[in-house]
């Protein structure tokens, strides 16, 4: 493990990046570039003051007293990092049917441009519906301020270095598919690590690296060892299991991460509901275990977390737990 790495986990495990200089709560609260959005990820909102994922989003949540702000970052068909965080951007001009197109269908300057002033597009999301995400209905997807969709170089550049990244590398491999094919993980992995690892030679911002792909985990940790790395995984409450166990087993996961060298997981923090020792599990292993999920926006089951040896959490109801984690 690199220094770096090791200097990272143990600023978790002191809680020294808890929010606002406020460390009373021994955990690190990490924002998201969802502004002020409760439970987004399983009913978003169809109007928000700031679209997400956009540079006055992450200054909001620096804004709010996060210390760190997760993000996905996926790559265009030339090869730029771009912030994105649905698997398809789904569009429609005028009176046109709804469009539905991976980040990789377009050019860097056709993506950011979606949101130019003077852009005819509008951006829609997939209707959520009792059995999920709708592939067929779509409702509006529309914000008080709009703001231009960036790249992950436009983020370095202009957020305060004091704010660190956790760059989730988001893949879009169908589930039924046991693993992503090396030229895709090569095509995505590579132009990311060209940016993080350019910016860091004149840069002090803490980031590290997650994924729901055990392969681009491992890419990333094989082909850097500066920035730590950390496997995503569901555990066993996705709504569609993956067909490869370390996406939706916690030991699994956990078993996978310390053999592949990772500094840690991120898991969805309801599986501790039924597995509450796998933090401690994890830890012994030499592993941070961080969180994320909707019962993240509950002020006291991220107390909950504390007691059970998680590191850090994500939330996107970032004010709420933020004054809960102060008092």
């Amino acid at each position: 493990m690199s220094a770096a790495a090791a200097h990272l986990r143990q600023e978790l495990f002191e809680g020294k990046f808890a929010i606002g200089g406020h460390r009373g709560s021994g955990m690190n609260i990490l924002g998201t570039a969802h502004p002020l959005t409760a439970q987004y990820h399983k009913l978003h909102p169809t109007n928000l003051a700031i679209r997400e994922n956009t540079v006055p989003s992450f200054q909001r949540a620096a804004g709010n007293g996060a210390s760190f702000v997760e993000f996905d970052v996926q790559v265009t068909k030339d090869k730029v990092p771009v912030i994105w965080h649905d698997d398809q951007v789904c569009f429609r001009q005028g009176e046109a049917q709804v469009q539905q197109r991976p980040v990789s269908s377009f050019a860097a300057s056709e993506f950011t441009s979606l949101r130019r002033a003077d852009s005819p597009v509008q951006l829609v999301r997939r209707k959520i519906t009792a059995a999920g995400f709708s592939d067929t209905e779509f409702d509006d997807w529309t914000v008080e301020t709009e703001a231009p969709l960036p790249t992950l170089t436009e983020l370095l550049q202009t957020v305060p270095e004091s704010i660190g990244f956790d760059l989730e590398v988001k893949m879009t491999t169908p589930s039924a598919q046991l693993a992503t094919e090396p030229e895709e993980i090569d095509r995505v992995v590579q132009p990311i690590l060209s940016v993080v690892l350019q910016a860091r030679q004149h840069s002090f911002r803490k980031m590290l690296f997650s994924s729901f792909d055990p392969e681009v985990c491992q890419a990333l940790r094989e082909r850097q060892q500066d920035v730590p790395v950390f496997l995503l995984s569901t555990g066993p409450i996705s709504l569609k299991p993956h067909s490869d166990q370390r996406r939706n087993t916690v030991s699994a996961a956990i078993d996978w991460a310390r053999k592949a060298d990772l500094q840690g997981l991120v898991l969805d923090s309801s599986c501790f509901k039924t597995e509450p020792d796998a933090p401690r599990a994890a830890e012994q292993l030499g592993l941070v275990t961080l969180t994320y999920g909707i019962a993240n926006n509950v002020p006291e089951w991220i107390q909950h977390q504390r007691q059970l040896g998680v590191a850090a959490v994500v939330t996107d109801n970032l004010p709420v737990i933020v004054q809960s984690a102060s008092s």
